[in-house]
């Protein structure tokens, strides 16, 4: 029968795909992209050698560790030499040579801090051995033989031990990277977690971590007795420290706070005595110190807890313990806090003004009546936002296009249009786009109501306001926010116009570099502009539609930082195309077209 010679043929094509499959034959497509990984991660390797070279410290390392991250799923083992090289790009480029000016200095230290915490989290998430060997490294400089005293502080330039702290930023990075690991490798991330709290035997001062109790929480949550370890260690720490900031005992109090009436078993009831008693020890012996003093800067350079805040929050984290475990010490402790605390401790903790809570049209009307030009627009303003607030967009609009300041006026009217194109009303959104006078704004306008179309199917009106505002972009001045413009146009399209998408940018970059040759230094604008105006994400898209003219475009740039930041967007997109199914050629099942 017809039926049965059809299945048997289906059963025949089946088994000669497998066997292909088996024997390593490959279908076209799949071959096709074999060869295009096999370019690109070529391709990656001579992009992170490139970015080595830069002048940018903080491009290079990003770029190295951009390209190392794309490359670990297929050669792990060359992706791991590129993390080592970046980690020595960070290790001995010194942003700080010759450079006289203490502040920029102290900015570009940082920075730098800023990087490793970057490149040790990418690290650990992929390796954790080799994250915990380059974090030792980092922490323990004493390995390489240097005198401690000699040891120079990257905060303010004097010896780490007149600090009475060493290195804490870089023992902060121990607990950045055991918080990757902590679910991968949880005996590392916990050893990882007790080399934070201290640089050895011989150094007795105690940092804990601001991160330090989300470890434990974590850390808890897979492996609750490797968490009680860690936290005993800490405790460890305080008691042999012979001063200890108490944001660090109130650390631990936040810890023990939020395992609730789980915390005896999260510790250990004879751990919870043992930290109670420190804590009321550290507390009945505190001497207040100067205000100026008495707050701190934690490793990022945000401030930590001054002493009555913390003290305050020790307080309220532990009364229940106390209660609990050791109700003899409880009416002492109260006592000494509220010496120490004042009723106000806890209103300061929150800014708070008084607002008098008028209605837009009293806000309109103060408006009218007031005859400073700014005052006057700042009302209005109010008055348009609390209308769109109540959902009046008609008054709310009113109220914008009194306003005399243009980009005041451009920022109202932008809030407005969008609220309208939320809702679906997109004509009177592209209505609004015509009264914003800034030719960026505009088009930023312009593209939100071309995506509310596509989203409705209507390929048609996207691609006309599209269109609409490459053309606004093409006629503003260049710079910076034009090339953003034309990128997010190209952007739109590349989700269902390639062809156009293309096109808008290669205007895109001949806009770019315009700007880029137009400026007095090497590389404008700066890296980290280029990282945060779209350009990775366009190209990146139209790399998956047509990898070869995409990798062409971002090679037209030039500026040899851009390129590289173009080419490595190229080179993500064009792996993130790897085929998921491939014998659906093979079985008769037809793929479905993509888009793009």
């Amino acid at each position: 029968m017809p039926s049965e010679a059809l299945k048997k043929f289906t059963v025949l094509a089946v088994l000669i795909a497998l066997c292909g499959t088996a024997l390593g034959v490959q279908s076209p497509r799949l071959r096709d992209f074999t060869g295009k990984r096999s370019r690109i991660q070529a391709l990656l390797v001579h992009l992170a050698d490139q970015a080595r070279s830069s002048d940018d410290l903080a491009f290079s390392v990003r770029a190295q560790v951009l390209a190392a991250t794309l490359l670990w799923p297929y050669e792990s083992d060359r992706a791991r030499a590129m993390f080592r090289q970046a980690f020595e790009s960070l290790a001995t480029g010194d942003a700080d040579r010759g450079d006289s000016n203490k502040q920029r200095g102290v900015a570009t230290t940082r920075s730098k801090l800023q990087l490793r915490a970057e490149l040790m989290n990418q690290i650990a998430a992929r390796d954790p051995e080799l994250g915990e060997e380059l974090a030792r490294k980092l922490v323990f400089p004493l390995e390489s033989g240097k005198d401690k005293d000699a040891i120079v502080s990257e905060s303010d330039g004097t010896p780490a031990a007149a600090h009475g702290r060493f290195d804490v930023s870089k023992r902060e990075l121990f607990v950045s990277v055991a918080l990757q690991i902590v679910e991968l490798d949880p005996n590392r991330a916990m050893t990882l977690g007790q080399l934070s709290l201290g640089a050895g035997p011989d150094d007795l001062s105690a940092f804990i971590s601001p991160n330090f109790p989300r470890l434990l929480m974590l850390l808890g949550g897979v492996d609750r007795s490797l968490a009680h370890l860690l936290f005993s260690s800490a405790v460890d720490r305080i008691e042999r420290s012979p001063s200890c900031a108490l944001a660090d005992l109130e650390a631990l109090s936040s810890y023990l706070a939020s395992q609730g009436n789980s915390a005896g078993d999260s510790v250990g009831k004879k751990e919870t005595e043992r930290f109670l008693r420190l804590a009321f020890s550290r507390i009945m012996r505190y001497r207040e110190r100067p205000a100026v003093e008495s707050a701190g800067q934690g490793s990022d350079g945000t401030p930590r807890l001054d002493d009555k805040s913390a003290i305050y929050f020790i307080g309220r984290q532990l009364t229940d313990f106390f209660a609990r475990y050791l109700p003899e010490r409880l009416p002492q402790l109260k006592s000494r806090i509220a010496d120490l605390t004042d009723a106000t401790t806890p209103e300061r903790l929150v800014e708070s003004a008084t607002f008098e809570a008028l209605g837009p049209a009293d806000l309109a009307r103060l408006a009218r009546e007031t005859p400073e030009a700014s005052e006057r627009d700042a009302l209005y303003a109010r008055a348009a936002l609390s209308w769109l607030a109540q959902g009046e967009a008609t008054e709310a609009q009113a109220a914008a296009l009194r306003i005399a300041s243009v980009a005041t006026r451009d920022r109202v009217l932008t809030q407005i249009a969008r609220r309208r194109t939320s809702e679906g009303r997109i004509e009177e959104a592209v209505a609004l786009a015509h009264r914003i006078e800034d030719r960026n704004t505009r088009v930023g306008v312009l593209v939100a109501s071309a995506l509310a179309a596509l989203a409705r199917r209507d390929r048609v009106r996207a691609g006309e306001l599209l269109t609409e505002g490459e053309n606004e972009a093409l006629k503003a001045e260049p710079s910076a926010e034009r090339a953003q413009s034309l990128l997010a146009v190209a952007n739109s399209f590349a989700s269902f116009d390639t062809v156009r998408a293309f096109e808008v940018m290669q205007s895109a970059i001949k806009g770019l570099n315009q700007v880029l040759l137009a400026a007095d230094s090497p590389s404008p604008p700066a890296n980290d502009n280029l990282y945060h105006l779209g350009l990775e994400g366009t190209l990146s898209s139209l790399a998956r539609a047509d990898f070869d003219r995409a990798l062409l475009l971002a090679q037209q740039l030039n500026s040899k930082d851009a390129s590289i930041i173009a080419q490595l967007a190229v080179c993500g997109g064009g792996l993130s195309g790897e085929p998921k199914h491939e014998p659906a050629e093979s079985d008769g099942l037809a793929e479905a077209p993509n888009p793009r």
